[in-house]
C-alpha cells in the first residue's frame, strides 16, 4: 500500500482520467476522518491510496493539545 498526499485531490484526478483514461477503484469520497481519499491500484495489484486531508490532516477537531 503506498498513500499519497494530494493538495487539490478532486482537479487532479479528473485530469488523469480526461488525459491518462486511468480508472479508479473509488473516486474521491469525503471520509469519517475529515480526509477525501481516492482509491486505486497499480499494474502489480498494489493499492495505492491518494488523499487530501488539508488542515485537519496536522490539527484535527479531536487532537488532544498537551499541556
Amino acid at each position: 500500500m503506498c498513500i499519497l498526499n494530494v493538495k487539490t485531490l478532486t482537479n487532479k484526478l479528473r485530469k488523469f482520467k480526461k488525459k491518462r483514461g486511468i480508472a479508479f477503484d473509488q473516486d474521491p469520497t469525503d471520509q469519517r476522518w475529515l480526509w477525501k481519499e481516492a482509491r486505486l491500484k497499480d499494474v502489480d495489484g498494489n493499492q495505492l491510496i491518494l488523499f487530501s486531508g488539508g488542515k485537519n490532516r496536522l490539527n484535527p477537531p479531536w487532537r488532544i493539545e498537551n499541556k
